[in-house]
């Protein structure tokens, strides 16, 4: 399956760094965590750092590491950082995630927030294991790289040298691999490989079985006359490396990577097996089928004990992990892909020409979007200077580092869901980190009690972003996990997309209108949630904060939850159906950290917590939607506009 044909509703929101993700005898195979003793009994058992690694005059052309500890962490800037990770946490909904900052300095501090594992509930360690998908590429590069810079691959030698089982490729070249520009189709989008992952649950790939579900594709492009963003070029990356050396991919990373730097609690997990320390990872199946294409009927084969919550499948052990092999198997620390980010970009690991060949970008597709991509790395500006570094996704993980150029500031964020709304966070994380921003107050959480009303269905809100000002362009977005709690049932309606703009409605006050979007469980469709409050309401709560809306009739607390039908070809909703409406008979409430004074100016740091109770029957809601002048179901004109359905 192609990229281009993919959910696109759901493209045209998600993050851009997001996106994914001959054995040697001598060698051992056991991981670092595996082995007591950790770094030490692996360098008795023959494993040891190059010693001239980091020789300012060895291949690499990189400094000594300095003899003396750094600084200790800013605490005022550690407390930031902590308080901005529960925030996240607290509105995104996810179970949980790591941060790590480390300064030019190698000054360092880790943070965790939520929990590790939603069956056994307990915190996330600040050094707690993630499977961080493509933030395994910039790692392969480097290796690939490295055997460039010992003249054992050139970056200009074609598959055919190292790879002639595959002739229809025969003359893509390393470097266009390394970069994205080879032609050669993303075998992750074909869905055989899909239904052979869950007809085969937890069986092992080759890297051949996996280039062979790219293999039936013609070329997007001519080698090197365009770019876009595959799976398929960093495995051939990996066969090459085994092919040229001799010796596993795992084991190169191993001893070139994370030895040397070490990164003891990193490896390239192709065996499969349990890992200590690993956080489990989940992915919501209505999310999975519709960005995939995947009838999410295909998903009953999945063993009941790895559902959780109804909607979301623990994928930490489901699939093997060599189904993503050397283009996104890294299993990882954020504290450990700082050393790694810090390393390579400070030219630590490769002479600087190579380093600067790596670093030479380029526009590339990915997902749809126009990214700066080099030789496994990307670049993006940020208000601190231009950011060098990668994501990933893996199968119910999402994971980025970067390094920003000037300050040396490396900033590492994993998290235990997919999908996850951390890019929101970056600029924040960034600020807090290099000391930008004053001491940010207590964490903003819901007060005691406030989502555990008992009366249902209910429309559960959490919503923190900037408010925008309507007619400003595209809004800047915010972080939300909105969810209907029916007494089916909870029903997530994701926080793909949000955003908070005020509206001047004729005639009426201004409001604060909050919209949110994802993916449905059914294919095809997309699921929608509209919050609209009039300006005043957030000023007017009691001392405990809690704003209490007893009667909705009055409009004042306007909601609405949606299911969108998308037209397969073009990727637009084409019909909208209201599925529940504001109940006036039972209360509702809200509550906001730090409201905002009225007028409501904009930009303002919006965070909002609503309890809406809610009713589905179609009678109340078309009676609800009567005054508005809107039924029920709308249909796409044809021109741009919506009208009523002509059914």
């Amino acid at each position: 399956m192609r990229a281009q044909s993919r959910f696109r509703l759901v493209l045209a929101v998600l993050p851009l760094t997001a996106f994914l993700a001959c054995p040697d005898s001598a060698s051992p195979t056991l991981f670092l965590d595996a082995v007591p003793g950790g770094h030490d009994a692996l360098e008795e058992a023959g494993v040891t750092a190059d010693p001239g690694l980091f020789d300012g005059d060895d291949a690499t052309g990189g400094d000594a590491p300095p003899d003396v500890a750094p600084p200790p962490f800013d605490p005022a800037r550690a407390a930031n950082l902590q308080a901005l990770t529960d925030e996240y946490i607290t509105f995104s909904g996810e179970p949980g995630m790591t941060l790590t900052a480390r300064t030019a300095e190698g000054s360092t501090w880790s943070g965790a927030a939520g929990v590790a594992d939603l069956k056994a509930p307990a915190a996330v360690d600040p050094g707690a294991r993630f499977r961080v998908g493509s933030t395994t590429k910039p790692v392969v590069a480097t290796v690939v790289l490295q055997l460039v810079d010992e003249g054992t691959i050139s970056l200009e030698d074609p598959l055919s040298r190292w790879l002639p089982e595959y002739p229809a490729w025969a003359a893509v070249t390393v470097r266009q691999l390394l970069g994205m520009r080879s032609g050669i189709p993303d075998y992750l989008w074909n869905q055989m490989l899909w239904l052979d992952a869950l007809a085969h649950l937890g069986e092992p790939f080759t890297p051949a079985q996996l280039v062979a579900y790219a293999e039936g594709d013609i070329l997007e492009f001519d080698p090197g006359k365009g770019c876009s963003y595959s799976n398929t070029n960093y495995v051939m990356l990996g066969m090459i490396v085994e092919k040229a050396t001799g010796r596993r991919v795992q084991d190169e990373v191993r001893d070139r990577i994370t030895v040397p730097l070490a990164m003891d609690r990193t490896f390239l997990d192709l065996e499969g097996g349990e890992v200590p320390g690993l956080v489990h990872g989940y992915m919501d199946l209505g999310y999975l089928g519709s960005s995939l294409g995947i009838d999410t009927s295909l998903f009953a084969v999945i063993p009941p004990e790895f559902v959780v919550n109804g909607s979301l499948v623990d994928f930490t052990y489901l699939v093997h992990p060599s189904m993503s092999w050397s283009a996104g198997a890294l299993v990882t620390t954020t504290r450990d892909m700082t050393v790694f980010m810090d390393a390579l970009l400070t030219g630590r690991l490769l002479k600087p020409a190579t380093l600067e060949q790596m670093r030479d970008v380029g526009p590339c597709d990915l997902m749809g979007e126009e990214v700066q991509y080099g030789l496994g790395l990307l670049s993006y500006p940020t208000a601190g200077g231009t950011a060098w570094g990668h994501g990933g996704v893996n199968f119910g993980y999402n994971a980025g580092t970067t390094w920003v150029e000037g300050s040396g500031l490396t900033i590492s964020h994993m998290h235990d869901v997919q999908p996850d709304q951390s890019p929101i966070m970056n600029p924040e994380w960034m600020a807090a980190a290099s000391g930008d921003v004053a001491t940010v107050p207590a964490a903003c959480t819901p007060l005691d009690g406030f989502f555990d009303a008992a009366d249902r269905p209910r429309l559960e809100v959490r919503f923190r972003g900037p408010i925008n000002g309507d007619g400003d362009g595209p809004a800047q977005p915010g972080i939300a996990s909105p969810r209907l709690r029916l007494d089916a049932g909870d029903v997530p309606l994701f926080g793909i997309g949000s955003a908070a703009k005020l509206k001047t409605p004729l005639g009426q006050p201004r409001r604060i209108e909050i919209a949110s979007f994802g993916p449905s469980d059914q294919p095809g469709r997309a699921r929608s949630v509209v919050v609209s409050i009039v300006e005043s309401l957030l000023s007017s709560g009691g001392p405990d904060g809690r704003i209490e809306v007893p009667a909705v009739s009055t409009y004042a607390l306007y909601a609405t939850t949606a299911d969108l039908t998308m037209n397969p070809s073009t990727g637009q909703a084409n019909r909208l159906c209201v599925t529940a409406v504001p109940d006036g008979a039972r209360p509702s409430w809200l509550a906001a950290c730090d409201p905002p004074a009225s007028p409501v100016a904009t930009s303002t740091l919006l965070k909002v917590f609503g309890s809406i109770a809610m009713t589905t029957d179609p009678l109340a809601i078309d009676a609800y939607m009567k005054p508005l002048k809107t039924p029920r179901c709308i249909c796409a004109d044809g021109k741009g506009g919506w009208a009523k359905c002509p059914d």
